[in-house]
């Protein structure tokens, strides 16, 4: 098979075309056996060494067969012949971790070689093991220990298809668990995790509480940035158990936690205030945009994107970033204010866009322009931290951020009357429960608003 010529169009790119099949494909999971004979296999390199061998991977297809390291070493002792992968016992407990990447690794292993099959597409040896060995065995190099994260790497890859913005998870979580095996000289496992008796999410708990560095670099996150961290770690957990990559196990140990947030909204006074302003430059734009928020109850996202070509008859028609690939998904018909209105005066070709990248600085400036406009009033909060409460008072310019937009255009229609069923068809909101949640109106407010009930 060795010394045979291959045919020209073998060695294009790799590939040799395949003639159509007229058969359903299947995948037996369990023996990784397919129908149209190819099978993975994994064996010892050396079934009588007297210390460690490696573990080979064996891929025959189609006549062909491959045959290369896993990257992983075993004894002999500790190898099932018969089942191809290590015998698990409590003395060994990372065998467990390894049988898993070996499965994961026979599954994606079949998933591609099927992809190739549907396109007929042969790869030659050389091109699949050179495939196998850069893309499927490449983050096991570190052994048992990064299986977790070969295993989080795939979830992020997944999400990136579905999501735009997956930083919660690749960044703020990664860095979360990272810094805390880091912290604890160990390697995280999917095991840890699923124990009770291990004490993962105590640990992670305190950890994150005293240890954690959030976007502000001070040493302990808030309440509810650790319950976002457990909130996002379920949902990866959840991704492994619906794709065979770990056994379903109960999540009720790993407790999502929360507070009330103050947030603030601004009245219409004070949208005054900064639309007086005289701005020029990044200043006049931030400030801009986040009035035409105020006035539309759209997300950063949204309002910070908008084309003219969107306005028809003085009102907007738009469909949010955030429930575009929703099914049944209806946008949103919002008519212009005044102020919107007068807006859009400075801007008669388009307005100025402004990437997620520009959030941070569009933030900073936002709350310098609440300061330069003297929106100072103060506000008390309360926050939770490892010790217990925090409480102080601050300028309500220092609480200014893109989402305060949203959250004014919300308020300020509540309290003119407006019924919340028609609010919440621009808001978004699904539930009345959770529009009312979202306003939060502070204590004087409220009893402002419902005098005449007394």
């Amino acid at each position: 098979m060795g010394n045979k010529k291959p045919h020209a169009a073998e060695t294009k790119n790799g590939f040799q075309p395949e003639v159509p099949f007229p058969f359903e494909l299947k995948f037996n999971v369990k023996l990784y056996t397919f129908i149209s004979m190819a099978t993975v296999r994994f064996v010892l390199r050396d079934t009588h060494a007297s210390g460690k061998t490696l573990v080979m991977l064996t891929f025959s297809y189609k006549g062909k067969r491959l045959r290369l390291s896993s990257g992983i070493s075993t004894l002999v002792k500790d190898w099932d012949i018969n089942r191809q992968r290590f015998i698990e016992n409590a003395a060994n407990p990372s065998f467990r971790e390894l049988n898993l990447f070996l499965d994961l690794l026979a599954n994606q292993l079949a998933n591609h070689y099927n992809q190739w099959l549907v396109q007929h597409r042969i790869p030659d040896i050389q091109t699949f093991k050179k495939y196998i060995k850069e893309t499927l065995i490449a983050g096991n190099q570190k052994g048992s220990d990064s299986f977790f994260w070969i295993l989080f790497d795939e979830f992020i890859a997944e999400k990136r298809l579905e999501v735009k913005n997956v930083s919660d998870y690749d960044k703020a979580l990664r860095k979360h668990l990272q810094a805390f095996e880091k912290f604890n000289s160990m390697a995280l496992t999917l095991d840890d995790i699923h124990q009770r008796k291990s004490g993962f999410a105590k640990q992670f708990t305190v950890f994150l509480s005293t240890n954690g560095h959030g976007i502000h670099h001070r040493n302990g996150l808030s309440v509810n940035t650790i319950g976002k961290q457990f909130k996002n770690l379920k949902v990866f957990l959840k991704w492994c158990f619906d794709n065979d990559r770990y056994p379903p196990f109960s999540l009720s140990h790993l407790v999502t936690i929360n507070e009330p947030v103050h947030s603030i909204y601004l009245t219409d006074e004070e949208l005054g205030k900064l639309e007086k302003l005289k701005l020029i430059g990044f200043k006049k734009i931030v400030r801009d945009l986040f009035l035409i928020g105020c006035e539309t109850g759209l997300r950063y996202s949204d309002y910070s994107r908008l084309q003219r070509a969107w306005i028809i008859n003085d009102t907007l028609y738009i469909t949010p970033i955030k429930t575009m690939n929703q099914p049944n998904v209806q946008g949103l018909i919002i008519p212009l204010s005044d102020r919107f209105k007068r807006i859009m005066k400075y801007y008669p070709e388009e307005f100025p866009n402004l990437g997620r990248s520009q959030l941070f600085h569009f933030n900073a400036v936002l709350r310098e322009l609440g300061e330069e406009a003297k929106i100072e009033d103060l506000v008390q909060l309360y926050k939770s931290t490892n010790t217990g409460f925090d409480e102080e008072q601050v300028s309500k310019f220092s609480l200014l951020s893109s989402h305060t937009a949203r959250r004014t255009f919300c308020t300020l229609k509540f309290l003119a009357g407006m019924p919340v069923e028609s609010i919440m068809r621009f808001s978004g909101h699904t539930t009345e429960r959770n529009f009312l949640k979202y306003l939060r109106l502070d204590n004087e407010l409220n009893a402002a608003q419902f005098r005449k009930f007394f």
